[in-house]
């Protein structure tokens, strides 16, 4: 009994054995006409070819590219499907294959046979364009070839304007506000009128051109004589707005850290940008005026405008300040440092109140004076004056004329030894908050 319970089970395993090998050669079969459908599946013949010539006007290489990727889906049945099993083959999944190879062979011959010529004519085309082209630059170069002998004081005049005359051009953005700079520019153009009059007429050959390159751009040339005034009006108020630009951009940074926390002080330029727009304009006019009339010009009258695009939440911030921060009186006092930096901001913003003043230590921090006296090879030598320069800082709540709320600002004062102490620096950045 033992012995025929383990015939069945051996029977039974060698029956599972035969299918599991059974099902992995059917799987086999399958994933190769997997592989075929899938090429086949994702061919796109190109929309340019009717199956027997082209019909439009495909770049060349991707006409050569359609006839490889023709022969590749080709190549991906004619490397499996010999080598699927002959009764699978008469299968119908297989068979379906057939039919598509059979008909996308005439297909891939028509393609090849159609790109060769195509690509061929396209070549052909190209080099003649390319000679045609070189034999109107040539042409062109000989035309204009008289711009090539100019002074080299009016090439540099046209080098100095071709931003100016085309954007899309190299050269400077601007130009020098010295008067005899223009001057000097206008006489080095003058010969240019006559010289272009008698190579008449002068165009640009738009083809062909570099579009940054002044050489390549004859009719610009000739028309900078007549130009002249304006470009340099132009490159000159360019110039003196480019630098205010510098100066805004830089104000406005500032403006932005205060805005966003990085910083709570508002410097005193800063302070009268905001809180005296108009007074500040007049400030700024006593500098940009001057240099817009040496150039006979005005001062545009948006020009001062983007200095105070954040002026209102500016203003906002600093009413904010004002009516919650307050002030934290220094622990230590120096009546005579005091003194000194009461007397200073007398001095500086007059009619300025101190409300309440403090030193932030007790004792000053003393400095040694080191100077040099000699080298050699190994060493600096020094002459060192020990505890020479004494400073103390401090900080005060003050009320300036005409400012919204107090401001705490802070104060530096130095001495010699022990000699008469005196202002080292007050603070230029103001901190609003509560005045009591």
């Amino acid at each position: 009994m033992p012995r025929r319970r383990a015939a069945l089970v051996l029977a039974s395993l060698l029956a599972l054995t035969s299918r599991a090998r059974a099902d992995y050669w059917t799987d086999q079969q399958n994933e190769k006409l997997r592989q075929i459908e899938y090429a086949f599946d994702h061919y796109t013949p190109p929309d340019w070819f009717d199956g027997a010539r082209i019909t439009g006007t495909p770049d060349p290489r991707t006409a050569e590219a359609s006839v490889a990727v023709c022969a590749s889906t080709l190549e991906r049945f004619t490397s499996i499907f010999p080598s699927v099993d002959a009764t699978i083959r008469q299968q119908a999944r297989a068979q379906a294959l057939q039919r598509r190879y059979d008909t996308l062979v005439p297909r891939c011959r028509a393609l090849a046979a159609a790109v060769k010529p195509y690509v061929a004519d396209a070549q052909t085309r190209a080099a003649q364009a390319a000679k045609d082209e070189e034999a109107e630059r040539e042409r062109t170069r000989r035309r204009y070839a008289f711009l090539a002998d100019l002074p080299q004081d009016t090439k540099n005049a046209i080098t100095d304007l071709a931003h100016l005359a085309d954007p899309a051009l190299d050269g400077p953005i601007g130009f020098s506000e010295k008067a005899a700079d223009a001057s000097a520019t206008r006489a080095a153009l003058a010969p240019l009128r006559a010289l272009c009059a008698r190579h008449a007429p002068i165009a640009d050959p738009h083809r062909f051109l570099d579009a940054k390159a002044i050489w390549e751009h004859p009719q610009t040339i000739c028309a900078l004589p007549d130009r002249a005034d304006a470009l340099i009006a132009d490159g000159q108020r360019a110039t003196i707005a480019a630098g205010f630009g510098s100066y805004a951009d830089g104000v406005l940074a500032s403006a932005q850290k205060y805005l966003d926390g990085e910083t709570s002080g508002v410097a005193d330029d800063m302070q009268r940008m905001i809180l005296e727009p108009t007074s500040w304009t007049a400030e700024l006019d006593k500098l940009y005026a001057p240099r817009f009339a040496a150039i006979h010009q005005a001062v545009p009258a948006s020009f001062y405008a983007p200095l105070f695009a954040k002026n209102d939440a500016l203003k906002a911030k600093i009413d904010q300040d004002g009516v919650t921060n307050v002030f934290t009186p220094p622990a230590f006092h120096d009546r005579a440092a005091e003194a000194v930096a009461r007397k200073a901001w007398a001095k500086a913003l007059p009619g300025i109140k101190v409300i309440a003043i403090g030193a932030i230590s007790k004792t000053w921090d003393v400095f040694d004076e080191k100077t040099w006296v000699k080298s050699d090879a190994t060493y600096d030598y020094y002459r060192v004056n020990k505890g020479k320069n004494k400073y103390k800082r401090g900080w005060a709540l003050i009320r300036i004329p005409g400012r919204p709320y107090c401001q705490a600002r802070e104060w530096i004062v130095h001495r010699v030894y022990n000699g008469p102490i005196q202002i080292d620096a007050l603070g230029g950045d103001g901190m609003f908050m509560k005045c009591d």
